[in-house]
């Protein structure tokens, strides 16, 4: 396993002459998996043993045998790709291993043998390609058969399921000619797939879903309420929308302090060149935030003409704008301040608050206080003349992962005197405000994963949040699928959606960073096509995020995410929290959310609760504010010396979007 580079084993061998196959897992979690083979076989009186690996990229292996008496479980899943040779997990007397396959782009192999003994079924083959799937190769089968993928058996067929994103466009054909041209194109299978009984045969081609017994190819065009959707690994480029109310920024900030009562400021965090000194104006500030964001979302359509007059340099100088609701727009160069100072001093405070060496340490605070001396102290006059109580931020690249609400003044964090949001900039932001106290919530979530770290209290965190409202639904695990996702979404208008699992954001392209469900995951490129927008999701919480802190693309990915998600506003988290820490952190969120008249002073309550000591554990319960206790399980319980009050637990949790 590792965690950070790529992975390159020539073979693996844990087979036996005389009994079982041992077992076998390989993760690159963040990089390409190549493997030459992989030998699990076991004995004709053992069983062959299971194969899992995992790849943050690709994944490239050669022949995989987990046959024996009884065969062995493959899978395989990637970020991207799968190359594989010939798959055997087939029982010479006991039932065929089963075969599951899941990456997000093609699925390549040789052929697959799942075939079960004379005394056993086939084997379960699954497989997920989000774009093609290609099977070059063939074998002859328990039952004579020229086939590429078999799941026949003695005493009973296995089963056989293959979806692609073939979208009713690239027809899937059962022998298919790889000997020329370009095979990357090929959709199908050189031989036949069969379960024993049923048959998918050389010459046929199927342009949609079809199921013949227990054989089943779903493409992406029969997707209907109730059947699972599955999308393309390269949908067509959706440009990010722009809300064009014709309202100005000062404008739309009055309009929220009329139905709010809050009072509203934009702050642009910037950097100009000292070398081409350029008048700062809200207009190009907003042009220029617009771009970073739809470039990095829309890459088949960069924009045309740059708006930078300047490569961005390390000596840039910081410009911060500020705008106020009453039509004051107050700009201020703070001289002598570098965006190599201001990006150092981040990754200074993210190391200071993450590192779990200082957990129990206020280090943090040197380069908190730092930073609010460089983007805060400037405006402060201003921000308490105005009685602000609220402030949005769009920031430059290199920033967006910067835990605004942890700044501190030397008696406060910047939280205690203001809520805080994250813009990506206010034309892409849907600023309508919406009074989202009674809305219900649709609540998914998944507490154990085959490759990613397991999340034990999403279960007690789906119930908790789904006690909020009686017309919330709460979906775990095996329901917690993209079918059911979007079946619960046209069956009823949830405004606010709910999912406790990972969200990973990765450097590098779009289909790198997900967020993964119960049944796959989705690439950041996919999820424009939930339609999140229509009905209106006005809240996304994503509750156990990920970010590659410091990488540019990692960054754009996590401030772009209401965005491509089509949503108003996105709950995430800039980086791991423990597990116990995001309970009692949602608890008590849902239970301001109900009471505060803005999602971002919901999300400001919650972080002071936690910073103040009133979620603790105490006695087996965590307790949140107001003394309310939710018992834990005994593996939760034994987390009674976490410190919620560190930064660590409160400060990665951050409003991207309309804060209001």
């Amino acid at each position: 396993t590792t965690a950070g580079s790529n992975l390159s084993i020539t073979l693996l061998d844990t087979s036996s002459v005389g009994g079982r196959g041992g077992n076998v897992t390989a993760q690159a979690s963040n990089g390409n998996l190549t493997i030459g083979s992989i030998d699990t076989s076991g004995s004709s009186s053992g069983r062959g043993g299971d194969v899992n690996a995992n790849a943050g990229s690709t994944l490239s292996v050669g022949a995989i045998t987990a046959s024996g008496g009884l065969g062995g479980n493959i899978t395989l899943t990637a970020i991207t790709s799968i190359s594989a040779g010939f798959l055997n997990s087939s029982g010479s007397s006991g039932n065929g291993g089963n075969v599951t396959l899941d990456p997000s782009g093609d699925v390549e192999v040789a052929a697959i043998n799942a075939d079960g003994g004379s005394s056993g079924r086939g084997g379960t083959v699954d497989i997920t390609a989000g774009r093609f799937f290609r099977a070059t190769s063939s074998f002859t089968n328990r039952d004579g058969l020229s086939s590429s993928i078999s799941a026949a058996g003695g005493s009973g067929p296995g089963s056989v399921t293959i979806r692609h994103g073939g979208n009713g466009e690239t027809p899937f054909v059962i022998g298919a000619d790889f000997s020329v041209g370009d095979t990357s194109r090929i959709n199908g299978t050189a031989a036949a797939i069969t379960d024993g009984v049923t048959t998918f045969r050389r010459g046929e081609s199927f342009e949609g879903s079809i199921t013949r017994g227990n054989l089943q190819l779903i493409t992406e065009d029969a997707c209907t309420a109730g059947d699972a959707c599955f999308f393309d690994e390269r949908p067509a480029p959706v440009s990010p929308p722009t809300f064009t109310d014709n309202l100005t920024p000062q404008n739309k900030l009055q309009a929220i302090l009329q139905q709010t009562g809050v009072k509203p400021a934009l702050i642009y965090v910037s950097f100009v060149s000292n070398e081409l000194p350029i008048a700062s104006s809200v207009e190009r500030q907003e042009a220029i935030a617009s771009q970073q964001i739809t470039d990095y979302l829309d890459r088949a359509n960069p924009t045309a003409t740059p708006l930078l007059s300047a490569q961005p340099s390390g000596d840039d100088v910081l410009d911060l704008l500020l705008v106020l609701p009453d039509g004051k727009v107050i700009r201020h160069r703070v001289d002598g301040v570098t965006r190599a100072m201001v990006v150092s001093g981040n990754q200074n405070l993210l190391r200071a608050i993450t590192s779990p060496y200082y957990l129990q340490t206020t280090r943090y605070l040197a380069p908190a206080q730092q930073l609010y001396q460089w983007i805060i102290a400037p405006l402060k006059d201003d921000l308490v003349a105005a009685e602000i109580e609220n402030i949005a931020f769009v920031v430059d690249s290199g920033l967006r992962t910067m835990p605004m609400a942890v700044l501190h003044d030397g008696q406060q964090f910047l939280v205690e005197q203001y809520s805080i949001g994250m813009m990506p900039s206010l034309s892409l932001t849907d600023t309508r405000y919406q009074d989202i106290r009674n809305l219900p919530v649709l609540a998914m979530g998944a507490s154990d994963f085959d490759s990613l770290a397991d999340l034990p209290a999403v279960p007690l965190e789906l119930q908790t949040v789904a006690s909020e409202s009686r017309e919330s639904v709460q979906l775990l695990n095996g329901d917690f699928t993209l079918a059911n996702l979007l079946k619960e979404r046209r069956d009823r208008s949830f405004g606010i959606v709910h999912l406790a699992t990972h969200a990973v954001f990765n450097p590098g392209e779009l289909d790198n960073s997900f967020i993964q469900l119960g049944d796959r995951r989705l690439g950041l490129d996919q999820l424009r096509q939930l339609q999140f927008n229509n009905p209106p999701v006005e809240l996304l919480v994503l509750s156990a995020c990920q970010t590659a802190l410091g990488d540019p693309s990692a960054e754009l990915g996590f401030g772009g995410l209401a965005v491509q998600a089509g949503v108003k506003t996105v709950l995430a988290s800039l980086w791991s929290v423990s597990d116990t820490g995001t309970l009692g952190f949602m608890s008590e969120f849902y239970h301001q959310l109900r009471q505060a008249p803005t999602r971002s002073e919901a999300l400001r309550q919650t972080q002071i609760a936690m910073l103040r000591g009133e979620i603790r554990i105490e006695n087996g319960q965590l307790i949140v504010a107001d003394d309310q206790t939710i018992p834990l399980p005994p593996d939760l319980a034994s987390d009674s010396a976490l410190n919620f009050r560190h930064p660590y637990y409160w400060a990665a949790f951050t409003m991207i979007g309309n804060p209001w």
